[in-house]
């Protein structure tokens, strides 16, 4: 992101979980403020020019359809910063501590080592990596002033949302390999939101590729409402 935005925006920095540390992941700028002191440059694929959509602002993006409004049975409601939302059923919060000028929050599934080798969504064939379903969210403290722009997201696809309360809802998608090597492929989802007060909210997500990431991505959306 540009300067010009003058708000919260995402690196494409990614920490690789061990078994130790999973769901460890996202870094994330803000101009003119601090960085939240998680993951490390670690060798993201580059995506091609030509597969980068790269419209103005949110605005110019279509809408993600197929979200249903509610909370589902056995998802546990909370907040972080303005955003209400719901964490599937058996997440466990990592406890992180924020770092200064954020709310920050990290989920897990699963969370254990042994957990782990059996419900993770990638592997390394000597165990030492082990990528899993993972939940971030970034609540800034204080008013942003982003303004929906949109053209200097790294993504591949990228949704406009319909989030209550968000007068600036987008999610920028990015289908990847798990790890260096890895033949079973992620979807990593950035969602941005903001308040017509200038509350911004950044929600990361990683899931399996392909459709049934997209379906776990809709449901998470469908709790979300910005106060």
């Amino acid at each position: 992101m540009g300067a010009r935005d003058q708000r919260a925006t995402p690196g494409a920095h990614r920490a690789r979980t061990t078994a130790v540390a999973v769901g460890l992941a996202a870094a994330l700028a803000l101009t003119g403020c601090s960085a939240l002191p998680f993951g490390a440059s670690a060798g993201e694929p580059e995506v091609e020019a030509s597969a980068v959509q790269a419209p103005a602002t949110v605005a110019d993006l279509p809408v993600l359809d197929g979200v249903v409004a509610g909370v589902p049975e056995g998802w546990t409601p909370t907040a972080v910063g303005a955003l209400q939302l719901a964490v599937p059923a058996g997440w466990t919060d990592l406890g992180m501590t924020s770092p200064e000028g954020w709310d920050y929050r990290t989920y897990v599934h699963p969370v254990t080592p042994a957990a782990a080798a059996a419900e993770a969504l990638a592997v390394s064939a000597d165990g030492a990596t082990v990528v899993t379903r993972t939940l971030e969210v970034s609540a800034l403290q204080g008013a942003s002033t982003w303004k929906g722009g949109w053209a200097d997201m790294t993504g591949q696809q990228g949704f406009r949302l319909d989030v209550p309360g968000a007068t600036l809802a987008g999610v920028d998608l990015l289908t990847e390999p798990a790890f260096e090597g890895a033949t079973v492929e992620i979807l990593r989802a950035q969602v941005h939101l903001q308040t017509a007060a200038g509350a911004y909210v950044l929600v990361e997500v990683t899931a399996p590729a392909g459709d049934a990431g997209l379906a776990e991505l809709r449901t998470l959306v469908g709790t979300f409402a910005m106060v």
